[in-house]
């Protein structure tokens, strides 16, 4: 798992720098890592939320819920779509 603060704009934009956000991942069936994002409310979902401060982030992590790696039928079909151009992409 990564805690990190946001420090430069080229990447969020300058309305996100000092902000802080949680995320953990695991290789998925792909080889293509499964991102997970800390949320308020202590759960993980697949897109990140930002917290004003890493106290804020600590606070959810106390919750002491784990992320979730499942992946909808719909999930894998995108993963293979995704790597499948990748591959297309590569061979021209």
């Amino acid at each position: 798992m990564i805690i990190q603060q946001i420090t430069s704009a080229v990447v969020c934009g300058a309305s996100y720098v000092g902000k802080w956000y949680a995320a953990d991942s695991i290789p998925g069936p792909d080889g293509e890592p499964i991102h997970r994002y800390l949320q308020p409310d202590g759960s993980w979902g697949r897109t990140t939320k930002y917290f004003g401060t890493e106290q804020e982030v600590e606070d959810a992590l106390s919750k002491g819920l784990k992320p979730d790696f499942s992946l909808s039928k719909r999930e894998l079909f995108d993963r293979r779509e995704i790597s499948e151009k990748k591959t297309m992409n590569w061979l021209m």
